[in-house]
């Protein structure tokens, strides 16, 4: 396999896996305000790309006291899992278009 095929590749499979770790990583830090009836999934669903008073309300109303739990979500994970996604899929095209 061609090094112009594999590394879209591997980056956009680095890339889904970081995203698809930011939304555990979300999941598990919102799923139990949500469920606990603080605030819907819709409200929430902001905080995985971002951070404003929405999300700062909603972690302040988390109280999980679990050790292994985490209690705050950073959107970073989500930004940088996305930009390899889109990073590899616009190398994929550059690659497709230029000559062998």
């Amino acid at each position: 396999m061609s090094d112009r095929i594999l590394r879209p590749r591997l980056f956009a499979g680095l890339g889904s896996l970081a995203v698809g770790l930011a939304v555990l990583w979300w999941y598990v830090v919102f799923g139990p305000v949500v469920a606990r009836g603080y605030g819907s999934y819709v409200q929430a669903s902001q905080c995985l790309w971002g951070n404003d008073y929405v999300c700062a309300l909603l972690l302040s109303l988390c109280d999980a006291n679990h050790p292994l739990l985490p209690k705050f979500y950073r959107p970073e994970l989500f930004w940088a899992g996305s930009a390899l996604i889109l990073g590899a899929a616009g190398a994929g095209l550059r690659s497709k278009r230029t000559p062998a």
